[in-house]
C-alpha cells in the first residue's frame, strides 16, 4: 500500500508539471467561450419566438455538458504515455529489481492520471456553472459522469500502451480517439434532422450513457447508466489484463 500511495503521488505531481496536460482545462474554456459569445450574440440578433425555431439557438446549454464528458477521452494517451517514458531505458531496468508488484504500478499510473483528469474536469464543471451560468440538472451526478468516464480512458490507455512502440505514438493514437469520440458526442446536436435512431444509438456510446446519467432523476434512472458504464469498465479491464499476460507484461 505503501508503494502505491507513493507512485500514484509521484505520477500525480508529474501531471501538473506537463504543460500539454493543461489543454485539457483551456481547450474546453475556450470552446465554451466560443458558445457563449454565439449564444448571446443569437439572443441580440433573434426575439424569444424566433429562438424557438432555431435548434441551436441554446447551443451553450446544448453542447457544454457532453463537450466536458467527451474531453475525458481526450486523456487515453495520460497513462500510456507515462508507463512509455517510464518502462524503457534506465528507469524501467530500476523498476525490474525494485520488487514492485506489476499490479500496484499499473493500479498506480492509472490512479494518478484518472486523479487527475477528474480534477480538471471537475474544474471546467465550476467554470461552467459559475463563470457561464450553464444549467446542470445535478452537479453531483455529472462529475460522477465525468469520473466514470476518466476512469475508463485510463483503462483504454493500458491498452494503448500495449499496441504502440512509444510515447509520441500513444499521444498521436489518444488525440485521434479523442477527435472520433468529440466527433460522434456532438453528432446529434449538429445534425438536427437526423432520424432519432441515431440520436437512441449514440445515447448507449460512453459519453451518451454519461449524459443520461447526469440527466437522471430517479434512484433507478441512476443505477442504469451506472451499472452500463461500470459494465464497460469492467470488460476494457479484463480486455487489459488478457493482452497484457499475452504481450509478456507479467511483472515489472
Amino acid at each position: 500500500m505503501k508503494n502505491f500511495f507513493w507512485i500514484s503521488s509521484m505520477y500525480f505531481k508529474r501531471a501538473f508539471l506537463a504543460p500539454a496536460n493543461y489543454l485539457m482545462i483551456g481547450l474546453p474554456i475556450i470552446f465554451m467561450t466560443i458558445l457563449y459569445l454565439i449564444d448571446r450574440f443569437m439572443q441580440a440578433q433573434f426575439t424569444y419566438y424566433e429562438l424557438a425555431n432555431i435548434p441551436l439557438a441554446n447551443a451553450l446549454n446544448l453542447m457544454t455538458i457532453p463537450m466536458i464528458l467527451a474531453f475525458q477521452l481526450f486523456g487515453v494517451d495520460g497513462a500510456a504515455g507515462e508507463l512509455h517514458s517510464d518502462l524503457k531505458g534506465p528507469t524501467g531496468a530500476r523498476l525490474k529489481v525494485s520488487g514492485i508488484d506489476e499490479r500496484v504500478f499499473y493500479l498506480s499510473v492509472i490512479a494518478s492520471s484518472w486523479s487527475f483528469y477528474s480534477l480538471t474536469g471537475a474544474i471546467c464543471i465550476a467554470v461552467g456553472h459559475f463563470v457561464f451560468g450553464i444549467y446542470f440538472a445535478s452537479i453531483p451526478l455529472t462529475f460522477l459522469a465525468l469520473a466514470l468516464l476518466a476512469l475508463m480512458a485510463q483503462v483504454i490507455s493500458i491498452i494503448i500502451f500495449y499496441f504502440t512502440k512509444d510515447e509520441k505514438a500513444s499521444g498521436r493514437i489518444g488525440y485521434l480517439f479523442g477527435e472520433i469520440v468529440m466527433g460522434i458526442t456532438l453528432l446529434p446536436a449538429l445534425l438536427t434532422n437526423a432520424p432519432k435512431i441515431v440520436s437512441d444509438i449514440l445515447s448507449w456510446f460512453p459519453v451518451g450513457v454519461g449524459e443520461r446519467l447526469v440527466k437522471a432523476t430517479t434512484f433507478g434512472e441512476i443505477m442504469l447508466p451506472v451499472g452500463v458504464l461500470l459494465g464497460m469498465i469492467a470488460v476494457l479491464s479484463c480486455a487489459v489484463f488478457v493482452i497484457g499476460r499475452r504481450k509478456g507484461y507479467d511483472r515489472i
